[in-house]
């Protein structure tokens, strides 16, 4: 059995992205972009690990935490597994971070309307291709939604067509 952590990152856009990202979309407001790592660990980490696992994913500016807005989280599709998975997996093994089986990253978006308004469906989907390419990820409107990205299926028998 496997655990998922959580973990809140830095600042997952610059201003100029920020700025470019209101001229697209002037009826929202795009209250703040933060990264979030969900770290897949087969067993528990002793403090120097979760040490060790806090300080690989601390990069970028720190945010503080933000209250308002309606959360879209943007995170590769589920049953992919994203190439920069692969390097933080690999870098947090390197470390010494074995119970680690993988790190996935995600970008939350935190929207509001400019009228004050709460956000709709149609809102969200209006939104969703300016902070998404839906080739390859998805947007969950949950952090507790990103456990489907770690879902463990058998492999299929080999058919012929």
């Amino acid at each position: 059995m496997s655990d998922l952590l959580k973990l809140r990152g830095g600042a997952a856009l610059s201003q100029f992205r920020l700025e470019k990202l209101a001229q697209a979309l002037p009826d929202y407001c795009c209250e703040q972009a933060v990264f979030w790592h969900f770290a897949e660990v087969s067993a528990p980490l002793d403090a120097a690990q979760q040490a060790t696992l806090t300080s690989i994913l601390t990069y970028g500016t720190a945010l503080p935490e933000l209250t308002g807005g309606t959360l879209l989280l943007v995170t590769p599709r589920p049953g992919t597994i994203s190439p920069w998975s692969s390097k933080a997996t690999d870098i947090a093994r390197h470390c010494g971070l074995a119970p680690v089986s993988r790190i996935e990253r995600g970008t939350a978006f935190y929207f509001s309307r400019r009228d004050g308004q709460p956000l709709s469906q149609a809102d969200t989907a209006t939104i969703a291709p300016h902070i998404h390419d839906r080739m390859t990820d998805v947007v969950f409107s949950q952090l507790d939604q990103v456990h489907g990205l770690f879902r463990h299926l058998p492999p299929k028998p080999l058919a012929t067509v």
